[in-house]
């Protein structure tokens, strides 16, 4: 196997504007329902349907401003906005001209310039009480030719900071600032909003749904970067996002003679910037880097597609719980020689530190560039660079890193179906990536076409020069294609580098299971030159291809079926029966599982500690005057031991002739059943057993009582 070059991104760092005195808090505030202490003060109103724009609106509720930025441009720091919506949805969009433009050198239909405001949308025309965005929809809308909101300072960031709530943030579109010097003429920033210099930026409650950052387009050098398709931050303090979803945003770089421009973040871009989210929805969101119509390489560098969904830029610290991240695109560019990659197809993390907890990260791609020679695709679900990553409670399904297909040349290598991380030669960066109770099944790395194959693999994991620690995860299903390697974990290092093992992986009390190529003969793990995997308790099992390098302790793991519930389409349900082997494990440390479910003493292995639940459930029922219907529910992992179910009906009305009142209906292997002909008025007990092959009761779902009645009570616990 000959070892893919590795692709650093230095030059971003110096193609983005910097200011050296600028300090960059590296503590995040993780309370997420902090805001900012500002001073108290006045209250604007706002509303499209019935204000006028004048020199003295939004005073008082009887004489709203028209539009939003009239009513900044009158309020001091401290301030509030109220803003109308409506059922069917108020829109806001530029209103024609603003002073904020001189500073900001771009036009926008919110612009915040050196004051500290809370802007809330939500409220009904007239009542200004308490906002309701679901019911008030109020919509910035820039049209395809503005951005969203602009919130800009200079000389001192902590006198810029913005609260926006309640919006629906759309059709906004961030480019070049052709009245700047440099690379920020070319560059698109933040489509939807883009935040630069500030103190503190909350956005609460807000969808960004269709927002554009683009790159300009040059015929000679390298196209403009785009940056974070909804949301960019640069340089700011602390910036919370808290319940945000991002639908459908685009980051674009732009075409280029020598190389496109590169795109980062779909949805969010950072770059220096602390943030914390928090209820995050990402979906759709697409990081398109240009296109070159020359060789494709210039100044060493491609034109590449970074983070479908995000992209976390140099000294950015960032926290993101309770996330799902699902259908996001990242893609290299196109070129006449060589294409460009597609570097994490949800999130990308570049000389940052990035923890994600709680999160769905699934169904994500990234994928490179056609040219003569193609290129990388690295992390199909997320990927890091000189990074330090932390992922707990994540679940990782069916993410593809897709390789850039070579027309006549290089196939473009696949690297980590679910997870990349990598370190660039230096001893000064690092690279390192902890996991724990994650979920990680059914992604795939697959090397693009061409006629020549340089390698790549891990079908879960890939490291480069990398430390990698596993604590109770699941990784299962994962896949690689012909020429490459580790369909569960590929393992470089750069030999060159004296010292000790550069790339090491540490997997403990986790499951490995069922991986395969899509041809025969392809290793599970491979470890190159002196990295090495080892392997401390848990399950291996059912793995083909064999292994290849420093491979340690796996005689410390079972070879026995963990179980799942209902591994691959549809359900992905990965979650351990009660005859795995995974169970009762060993005493670990990590005190719950992937749902947060408290572990026992001796904790199972993998992602999931079993919890046994009652087998036997009701699941639906309903009453009328002479009729009872009722419906059960058993648990997968007892159905094979049921050969029917008994109905034990006890009517405390009319005795039968023979003076019983209970009888036991034998319904089958049927899971629903409708007692007819009933006395009105009566009162009927009802229990449903699973029962055995030797007759005894399996599981039962207890005594239900119901009245048959035409009359509906009203109480708190009886539903009409």
């Amino acid at each position: 196997m000959r070892k893919q070059e590795m692709h650093g991104h230095a030059s971003v760092c110096q193609h983005l504007l910097s200011v050296s005195a600028l300090v960059i808090a590296l503590l995040l505030l993780w309370a997420a329902n902090t805001q900012p202490a500002y001073a108290q003060g006045s209250t604007y109103y706002v509303d499209a349907a019935s204000g006028q724009d004048s020199s003295s609106c939004g005073g008082s509720s009887g004489t709203p401003c028209k539009s939003i930025q009239a009513a900044v441009q009158q309020a001091k720091s401290g301030d509030t906005i109220r803003v109308a919506g409506s059922a069917g949805g108020t829109v806001y969009t530029y209103p024609g001209s603003s002073s904020c433009e001189s500073e900001t050198g771009a036009p926008a239909v919110l612009c915040v310039f050196k004051k500290q405001l809370t802007i809330r949308g939500g409220y009904q025309a007239g009542r200004w009480d308490s906002p309701d965005p679901a019911a008030n929809l109020t919509i910035i809308d820039g049209q395809g030719r503005y951005r969203g909101v602009f919130v800009l300072s200079y000389n001192d960031p902590t006198a810029t900071g913005l609260t926006l709530e309640g919006f629906t943030v759309r059709n906004g579109y961030g480019s070049g600032i052709g009245k700047r010097p440099g690379d920020d003429a070319l560059f698109g920033f933040g489509g939807g909003m883009f935040a630069e210099y500030a103190g503190s930026i909350v956005v609460r409650n807000v969808t960004f749904d269709s927002n554009t950052a683009k790159g300009i387009d040059r015929s000679s050098g390298y196209g403009g970067y785009g940056s974070g398709g909804a949301l960019s931050f640069r340089h700011v303090n602390n910036a919370q996002l808290l319940d945000v979803r991002f639908v459908k945003n685009k980051a674009l770089g732009g075409n280029g003679g020598g190389r496109g421009g590169y795109s980062l973040g779909g949805g969010v871009f950072t770059y220096a910037t602390t943030l914390y989210g928090n209820g995050l929805v990402f979906d759709g969101n697409q990081s398109i880097a240009g296109n070159a119509s020359g060789n494709g390489v210039d100044g060493g560098q491609r034109g590449d597609g970074f983070g479908g969904a995000a992209s976390f830029q140099h000294g950015s610290t960032v926290l993101f719980e309770n996330v799902t991240a699902t259908n996001n695109y990242a893609r290299g560019g196109d070129a006449v020689e060589n294409s460009g990659g597609a570097f994490g197809g949800a999130f990308k993390s570049e000389h940052a530190t990035f923890t994600l907890r709680d999160a769905n990260v699934s169904f994500n791609t990234a994928q490179g560039g056609n040219a003569r020679n193609g290129w990388l695709s690295n992390g199909g679900g997320v990927e890091g660079i000189d990074s330090t990553m932390v992922l707990e409670r994540v679940s990782l399904i069916g993410n593809l890193a897709l390789g850039a297909n070579g027309t006549t040349g290089d196939r473009g290598g696949a690297n980590g179906g679910a997870v990349n991380v990598n370190r660039s030669n230096g001893a000064d960066h690092v690279a390192r990536l902890t996991m724990t109770n994650c979920i990680v099944a059914d992604n795939s790395a697959i090397i693009g076409a061409g006629a020549k194959s340089l390698g790549g693999g891990g079908g879960a994991v890939y490291g480069y020069n990398a430390t990698i620690v596993v604590e109770h995860s699941t990784f299962a299903r994962n896949t690689t294609n012909d020429t490459s390697y580790g369909t569960f974990i590929l393992l470089l290092e750069n030999s060159s580098e004296a010292g000790t093992p550069r790339a090491t992986a540490t997997i403990r009390n986790s499951i490995v299971s069922d991986h395969a190529g899509t041809v025969g003969g392809i290793l599970a793990i491979l470890a190159n030159n002196s990295s090495g995997v080892l392997f401390e308790n848990g399950l291996y099992f059912n793995n083909s291809g064999g292994t290849y390098g420093s491979i340690t302790g796996l005689n410390t793991m079972k070879n026995q079926d963990p179980d799942y519930k209902s591994p691959g389409a549809p359900d992905y349900d990965y979650h351990i029966g009660r005859n795995s082997a995974a169970r009762d494990g060993s005493s670990s440390g990590i005190p719950v599982d992937i749902d947060g479910d408290t572990r026992d003493s001796r904790a199972d292995f993998g992602a999931d500690e079993y919890s046994a639940t009652d087998p036997l459930t009701y699941h639906t029922s309903n009453v009328t005057e002479d009729s009872i219907f009722i419906s059960w529910q058993m648990d997968p992992d007892f159905q094979q031991d049921v050969v029917r179910y008994e109905i034990t009906h006890d009517d405390q009305g009319v005795a039968a002739s023979d003076g019983t009142t209970v009888r036991v209906i034998d319904a089958g292997m049927n899971t629903s059943y409708t007692l007819e002909n009933l006395d009105k008025y009566s009162l009927h007990i009802i229990t449903v057993n699973a029962i055995t092959s030797d007759g005894s009761i399996l599981a039962s779902t207890g005594s239900n009582t119901y009245l048959t009645t035409d009359t509906f009570l009203f109480l708190s616990a009886v539903k009409r």
